[in-house]
């Protein structure tokens, strides 16, 4: 019994610090530079509508509202993309935006006048 090490009685052995928590502590934090992504959210969603739009319209005669309506997102998008640009240096999206704001309401115009009767 004397010779063998007592496991409660003995201090734990140090254990080192992770390489990740020293490399924190040593470098200084690094910003994000501020990015305005919802140009490219309007684009993509009036795109969307357009396509789907056009292709439903043309192939089926009938218009997937759901889908065709992505056009209002693409108008909120847009519109969120401008006021965004404002506040970011260099206008960041701001001609993106316009763009996806544009192709939105055009859009919205295409999916009004499939629906209004003849």
């Amino acid at each position: 019994m004397q010779n063998q090490p007592d496991p409660y009685g003995a201090p734990a052995p140090a254990v080192p610090a992770a390489p990740q928590a020293v490399a924190q502590q040593a470098a200084p934090a690094v910003a994000e530079k501020p990015t305005n992504s919802y140009g490219l959210k309007s684009l993509l969603a009036a795109g969307a509508s357009l396509i789907v739009t056009a292709i439903t319209a043309f192939a089926f005669q009938r218009v997937i509202i759901y889908f065709a309506l992505l056009g209002v997102y693409g108008i909120y998008a847009g519109l969120r993309g401008i006021f965004t640009a404002f506040r970011v240096p260099k206008l960041q999206g701001l001609i993106t935006s316009i763009i996806g704001l544009i192709l939105s309401i055009a859009a919205i115009i295409f999916t009004v006048w499939l629906f209004t009767p003849e």
